[in-house]
């Protein structure tokens, strides 16, 4: 399942540097809206009625069992017994379990999962509600993950397998590096060696009794609690949970659980690392601090005072990035919650093999004009006018926060007492605070967070540049040069208000259609573009956005490619005519403005969101975007520089070096889909980056604008006509061009061999052209699913060979209708052959016999997917944009679950015949260099 990840930096996941005392601190208390207690076992459990989503409800089974209890001879116990908790229990038979799952249209994987940390393991069950049963069937799974696993020795024996494919494929770079620094990271204790994957020699040797023991010894119900958060009756699961949960015991002689901790001794620490496969240069300065939980409003206060001091630091970070001439290629800094009741505060940054020294000394210099002269008044503003805008649509999405969201705040309560008061009342403090806090307050944190103990400096580099790499005493050095150079006073900082478009008279709508289907409305501009409208009954604030039309690269020459490619995200990075690229990026950050420009081989466009609040500002953006680009050369330097750095390193990656050979193959050595070299980025020639932009959104009549949400469109309407309808259109209409790349026919095998690492990924890849109808659409769709579940069952739980195989189809009508089934495994590179062996007869079987049990498991999947779809408006938006992008009617998707509904076994293995013949079949597969 999920490894909880362990380290990296999470700018918003702010806690306390060290407790703090008060004197009558006010203590918080739970969410009004839960309910909770404990049963006379000790068992806990938590209780909130959330609908959104609809007809759903998220169950957690939370054990404070972690990694960090094990033993030597134990490491992995913990994960390995996540595993086979889902291999049988007392009352469900592994096939039972899974069955009644996924009939209950819940996906394995993607919605049933769970997770294993250092202090505790998670399940995690969806389940929908509109059926009472269902829920107590997630009740007495749950009820059976507590406490009555079956652990059997012969699904042991086939779970050893799949834990160490799951060991083989995180084995990279990044582990090999993390496991080399966790002993300095956390100072030498036992979380340092309890990493929760554990290790292959216990995995593959341990004895049944040792893994029962533990078992028997931790999963106990005074360690335990069940949460449900949904659209549920509360009164009647309360009562199911007590009847259920209630004859849990706990065993006769039970051991006190035990508390481990990091311990911090004010020494700094250095370390240099070096991998064949490590991309880049990167540099981690870390101070550790103590954290304590959230339990107080002055804890809630403290929190948003280094809230502010994280965003401050971000955007002081983000605004040099605008100094071409440094000599980093990019610096991020923020807090990141560790273990054994530490966090880190680091500052991250990537720098070349001859810029070492001159890239650590900028960036100490950096952090340390901030230590030394602190945050500016306006800084400080500026940072308030974001969080207040954050927490705004907080506010507004107070009501419809997620059940998953709300879960995950409950378990974080029952497993550090870390107090949940509830979205409202936490913003309300919040609030009150950010009206309180006074420069001098984060300054102070400044301070504390940047001294100068507990300091660890890690620099990981290519394993070809270790003879370059400092040692202590040189970064030291490195400190006291940098510390003596010259420390200037914050600037002051500007803060735009409006972007101050010019354009000429508002055009108008010239009509207005409304399509009835799904509450569809299509406005009709003046100057021809096309208006579509979704409204919703979301509660939350936000809207979303896509502006699309037919064109993109696939118009360009060979010649001109590169630069058109790459178009839309280079020019996205410049400012505006009225606001420098700073200055509109804090623009776009005080309002929670999001708004992308692409352009794809056969489209071109704009993709974003924004608080429905700022529906003005927002419309103002869009047309800049589409009028006002302005061109800025030192960027575009700076862009050009760091692609063709990030170009030098691409080979060491041997994930990268498979992706690219098998772009190559798969496009018949097309130019367009070959890997980036340094040829072609010599190729990206700015003026045309900037002729071609201006040439793909000049034309605002060949574009079709939605919009999704709960807007006001009296107020949309206004601005539609003054922002959208006056944008420049001088009559072009264009069509997508087939440029001709096609998947070559036949059969293909490659072998590629790159990388250290003892593991093979495998790709096979099966399709062609077909039919484009509804109906093969959903036989595609169907028969992707189908395959995955009995790859699942035949390469993982049978074999014990893969940790997860993956099953992908990709379908399009245009420019001419192709489809295509990709399977993805990794495995044991002694056992390629005979994987790819079972892989083909499963396939080959589909055409022979698809179960009516496979079909009815689908069919309960796509329903249950499809309710929760209709509630989302991201999916709208994908909806509407494939709808506009490949003409379809706007009834598709009722039409595609008649099609769903209708399927039989006979016609899906016809289907198969069809489709998944092997007629065109590519066969990849990676090995280590040697």
């Amino acid at each position: 399942m999920k490894l909880k990840h362990i380290f990296y930096l999470l700018l918003s996941s702010l806690l306390i540097i060290k407790p703090f005392f008060y004197i009558n601190a006010q203590t918080l208390k739970s969410s009004p809206d839960l309910i909770h207690g404990k049963l006379p076992n000790g068992f806990k459990y938590y209780i909130h009625k959330n609908t959104r989503p609809q007809a759903r409800a998220t169950i957690y089974l939370v054990v404070k069992a972690g990694s960090i209890l094990e033993s030597e001879r134990e490491r992995g116990f913990a994960h390995f017994i996540e595993h086979m908790s889902f291999n049988g229990t007392k009352n469900f038979t592994k096939d039972n379990l899974l069955d009644y799952i996924k009939k209950c249209g819940v996906r394995f994987g993607s919605d049933l999962n769970a997770y294993t940390g250092f202090e505790e393991t998670v399940y995690q069950l969806p389940i929908p509600t509109d059926d009472p049963a269902f829920l107590e069937l997630g009740l007495k799974i749950t009820r059976d993950w507590a406490g009555e696993a079956t652990l059997s020795p012969k699904e042991t024996k086939s779970e050893r397998g799949v834990v160490i494919e799951e060991m083989r494929q995180r084995l990279n770079a990044s582990q090999r590096l993390q496991e080399q620094r966790f002993p300095i990271l956390l100072n030498g204790s036992k979380y340092a060696s309890r990493l929760p994957i554990g290790t292959k020699k216990v995995i593959e040797n341990f004895s049944q009794s040792d893994l029962r023991g533990f078992y028997n010894k931790w999963y106990r119900p005074n360690l335990e609690s069940v949460i449900v958060v949904g659209d549920i009756d509360v009164t009647q699961t309360r009562k199911m949970i007590i009847s259920l949960f209630s004859s849990l015991r706990n065993p006769p002689y039970t051991e006190k659980r035990p508390s481990y901790h990091v311990v911090l001794d004010g020494k700094n620490r250095f370390q240099t690392l070096a991998d064949p496969e490590q991309p880049q240069i990167t540099i981690d300065i870390t101070r550790k601090h103590y954290l304590a939980n959230v339990r107080s409003e002055q804890d809630l206060e403290k929190k948003i005072q280094r809230m502010l001091f994280s965003t401050m630091l971000s955007t002081r970070l983000e605004n040099d990035g605008q100094n071409t001439e440094r000599p980093l290629s990019h610096i991020v800094g923020g807090f990141s919650p560790l273990m054994g009741g530490i966090e880190a505060f680091s500052v991250q940054f990537s720098t070349h093999d001859n810029q070492i020294e001159s890239g650590f000394k900028y960036a100490w210099h950096l952090i340390w004009q901030i230590k030394e002269k602190g945050f500016s008044e306006d800084e400080l503003a500026n940072a308030k006018k974001k969080l207040r805008a954050q927490l705004l649509s907080s506010q507004r999405e107070g009501f419809s926060r997620t059940s998953s969201y709300l879960a995950d705040r409950y378990k974080q309560q029952f497993l550090t007492g870390e107090v949940f008061p509830g979205v409202s009342v936490e913003d309300s403090i919040y609030n009150s605070a950010l009206s309180t806090t006074v420069l001098a307050d984060v300054n102070k944190i400044a301070v504390e967070t940047l001294s100068d103990y507990n300091r660890d400096i890690y620099i990981s580099a290519p394993s070809k540049f270790s003879n370059k790499l400092p040692l202590s005493s040189e970064v030291e050095d490195w400190i006291a040069m940098a510390q003596k150079m010259e420390v200037k006073s914050p600037q002051t900082v500007l803060f735009p208000q409006h972007i101050q478009s010019s354009f000429s008279n508002a055009g108008q709508i010239d009509s207005i259609k409304n399509l009835g289907y799904l509450g569809v409305s299509e406005w009709y501009l003046s100057n021809g573009a096309k208006v579509v409208i979704k409204q919703t009954s979301d509660p939350s604030d936000k809207m979303y956005f896509m502006a699309i039309s037919p064109g993109g690269t696939s118009l360009y020459s060979d010649k001109d490619f590169q630069s058109a490619a790459n178009s839309a995200s280079i020019v996205s990075s410049f400012g505006t005519k009225n606001l420098s690229a700073p200055l509109l990026k804090q623009f776009m950050d005080e309002r929670q403005l999001n708004l992308q420009s692409f352009i794809s081989e056969h489209h071109e466009g704009m993709q974003g969101s924004a608080p429905i609040s700022q529906i003005s500002d927002f419309l103002e953006l869009i047309h800049q975007r589409f009028t006002s680009p302005e061109k800025d050369q030192s960027i575009f330097n700076k862009i050009i520089d760091d692609t063709r750095q990030g170009i030098s390193f691409r080979h060491s990656n041997p994930d990268i070096v498979f992706s690219d050979t098998i772009s190559a193959y798969i496009s018949g050595g097309n130019s367009r889909r070959t890997a980036p070299d340094l040829r072609k980025v010599g190729e990206i020639d700015l003026e045309r980056v900037m002729d071609i932009y201006r040439e793909r959104f000049a034309n605002a009549g060949d574009f079709t604008f939605i919009f999704v949400g709960r807007m006001d469109t009296l107020k949309l309407r206004s601005l539609c006509e003054r922002y959208l309808a006056s944008l420049p259109d001088h009559g072009i209409r264009e069509n997508v061009v087939d440029i001709g790349i096609r998947t070559p026919k036949g059969q293909i095998s490659r072998l590629v061999r790159a990388g250290i690492t003892p593991k093979a990924t495998v790709r096979l890849i099966l399709g062609g052209d077909y039919q484009y109808t509804l109906n093969e659409r959903m036989n595609v769709t169907a028969l992707q699913e189908i395959l995955q579940y009995r790859l699942l069952r035949k390469l993982r739980e049978e074999q014990g060979g893969v940790y997860t195989p993956q099953v992908i189809s990709s379908q399009r009508k245009y420019p001419s209708p192709r489809y295509s089934f990709t399977i993805n495994f990794g495995c044991d590179p002694s056992r390629v052959d005979e994987l790819i062996y079972l892989t083909q007869a499963e396939i080959r079987s589909m055409s022979e016999s698809i179960s009516q049990d496979d079909l009815d498991r689908f069919k309960a999947e796509q329903r249950r997917q499809n309710e929760l779809a209709l509630q989302d408006n991201g999916f709208y938006l994908g909806y509407l944009s494939l709808v506009y992008q490949d003409k379809e009617n706007l009834d598709v998707f009722e039409k595609l679950v008649a099609e769903m509904e209708s399927l039989k076994t006979s016609t899906l293995q016809d289907a198969a015949a069809r489709l998944l013949s092997g007629e065109n079949y590519l066969r990849f597969v990676l090995l280590p260099a040697s």
